[in-house]
């Protein structure tokens, strides 16, 4: 049930990185552009994310695989999520103080609509772990 005290906390700014896990394969799109979230990675009624500037991608990934998820980190800014007509605010896990909720400005607790999340998709891109570096063979 959704809290019924969601508030856009002033805490997290706007240029503040905001993290989705997006699940390989099922929650990805191919677009003429390259690969996106589908909407079903964003429609819901509480956004689950990891606020970036407080935590890692490999913290986040880590978190998703613990529940059993192969995670892609989508990466939006708090100023697009309120922008797009949502409120940011911290719900701090056990497993993730830098967690996060995006949900609607208008009528908190109701699904983020279609719309709300195409601004997401739009307004962001992977934000993915650096590559390891390459192996190089001793002499």
């Amino acid at each position: 049930m959704p809290r019924p005290n969601w508030i856009d906390d002033a805490s997290i700014p706007n240029d503040a990185p905001l993290w989705r896990g997006v699940v390989v394969p099922d929650q990805i799109r191919a677009t003429p552009d390259g690969e996106v979230p589908s909407l079903g990675a964003m429609v819901t009624y509480e956004l689950s994310v990891s606020i970036g500037s407080e935590t890692t991608p490999a913290a986040v990934i880590d978190k998703g695989t613990k529940l059993g998820a192969a995670w892609r980190l989508w990466e939006f800014t708090a100023a697009v999520a309120r922008g797009a007509g949502c409120i940011v605010d911290r719900d701090p896990q056990d497993d993730d103080p830098a967690h996060a909720v995006v949900v609607r400005a208008d009528t908190p607790g109701r699904r983020i609509t279609d719309g709300q999340a195409k601004n997401l998709i739009r307004g962001g891109h992977w934000v993915d772990p650096a590559p390891p570096p390459p192996h190089t063979a001793s002499p």
